[in-house]
């Protein structure tokens, strides 16, 4: 069974090898880098495709236990930040932001 996770990353593995073709296609037809880009209108399509793909990634993820496990963790630690530059390097480190919180929350519905 395929998860959502291996789902997007085949998805963006495929994009990858299609998206460097459309370039080179682009860099020969559109020499002036004016008009029609295979690459542009081909990138959208994509975006539209891959959008449900990270959603469900998301979900998958982010389950009503994970949510709990990293909002205390992530509570615990915020505190300590002084500055905007603090929390970026603790949502790095973390591996999930403020903003993702906010998603799973409003997912589970958690105040």
């Amino acid at each position: 069974m395929t998860t959502a996770k291996q789902a997007l990353a085949a998805h963006r593995a495929a994009w990858a090898v299609r998206a460097a073709k459309l370039k080179a296609i682009d860099r020969v037809q559109n020499e002036g880098c004016e008009g029609y880009s295979s690459f542009g209108v081909e990138s959208e399509k994509n975006f539209g495709l891959e959008l449900p793909l990270i959603q469900a990634a998301f979900v998958e993820e982010w389950t009503l236990e994970v949510l709990t496990q990293r909002r205390a963790a992530w509570n615990a630690q915020v505190v300590k930040c002084k500055s905007n530059g603090e929390v970026a390097a603790l949502a790095k480190s973390l591996g999930y932001s403020h903003t993702d919180l906010a998603k799973a929350k409003n997912l589970h519905g958690v105040a």
